[in-house]
């Protein structure tokens, strides 16, 4: 999937949380999102070219995993080969924040961002999801037995 361009559009909101991460915020299309997910429980395998960052599934081997973690965020995690590193695998993580407006933090965010907490960010919220790209963690290079069972099979040849 290419990148999402969302009709509506939060454009203080979006840079202030890319400054604060230092990081590029990725969207995704809501009801993509929401047919992935809606029968799913506990970890559940996703294709990555369902996601804004599908180009490096044509780049490579890669799995994908998503789980959530809180009651609005699922960690996606994309495991990539590459054979020039000394553990094979990279892991990849993000926060795919499935119901962004239900933060706790979510009217300090609009307040720092100097925006408003209007009917174009609600239309921006009920038409998209935010991705955020995580730092990588002592764990971002890892050997084959590391990959989950659950995407394992995507290894072997």
């Amino acid at each position: 999937m290419p990148s999402y361009k969302p009709k509506y559009n939060v454009p203080r909101l979006r840079a202030y949380l890319q400054r604060r991460s230092g990081k590029r915020l990725l969207l995704m299309d809501r009801q993509v999102w929401d047919e992935i997910e809606k029968h799913q429980k506990g970890e559940f395998e996703v294709e990555v070219r369902e996601f804004p960052m599908a180009e490096i599934s044509r780049q490579t081997k890669v799995a994908s995993i998503a789980k959530r973690i809180d009651d609005d965020v699922f960690e996606l995690e994309i495991y990539r080969e590459d054979l020039e590193d000394t553990k094979p695998i990279n892991v990849d993580r993000f926060a795919l924040h499935d119901n962004f407006y239900c933060r706790l933090d979510f009217q300090e965010l609009v307040k720092q961002a100097s925006t408003s907490d209007d009917e174009n960010m609600q239309r921006f919220l009920n038409e998209c999801v935010i991705i955020e790209i995580k730092e990588p963690g002592n764990n971002h290079h890892i050997y084959y037995d590391k990959v989950p069972d659950l995407i394992k099979y995507r290894f072997v040849d």
